[in-house]
């Protein structure tokens, strides 16, 4: 029995039984009550990363804070010089710049893809091509919980 059916099989239950306690007595208070939602599906860690290098293509395109998020910290403190939260707040201040400045880049090919995952512990790599212009391998690494794309991974 799936999670699921499990959690509605309470549900319905637990609605019987009150509904056969609010016959009793005097009172004809009836409580019938949502059904609790089902936990979303987590994510592969191949999803996950696929996920990570799709929004740093992104935002590398039209960036803002949100950048600073799907990059690694070790990037961003080799990219700022800095560590840290400080190094954080650099990059996050430097990419909302960009995106007010107009510095938008390119846009995203059309086609473009992100393919070929291959993750090995906490590290990994992800591959985003586009037709009739190659492609390229982007480094990733789980931090926090988290894959961001990562420059410094060897």
């Amino acid at each position: 029995m799936s999670d699921v059916e499990d959690l509605k099989g309470r549900w319905i239950a637990t609605s019987i039984a009150i509904l056969t306690l609010a016959g009793c007595g005097t009172t004809k208070t009836v409580t019938v009550t949502t059904p609790p939602k089902p936990a979303a599906p987590v994510a592969s860690d191949q999803d996950q990363a696929k996920a990570a290098v799709a929004d740093f293509l992104l935002e590398s395109v039209h960036p803002s804070a949100k950048l600073c998020d799907v990059v690694s910290q070790r990037t961003i403190e080799q990219r700022t010089g800095l560590t840290g939260d400080a190094a954080l707040a650099k990059c996050r201040e430097n990419a909302d710049k960009a995106g007010q400045a107009g510095r938008s880049g390119n846009s995203l090919p059309r086609g473009l893809q992100v393919t070929d995952v291959t993750i090995t512990g906490t590290t990994g790599t992800v591959r985003a091509t586009a037709p009739g212009q190659g492609g390229g391998t982007f480094r990733v690494v789980k931090e926090s919980g988290r894959w961001k794309v990562d420059s410094t991974a060897p």
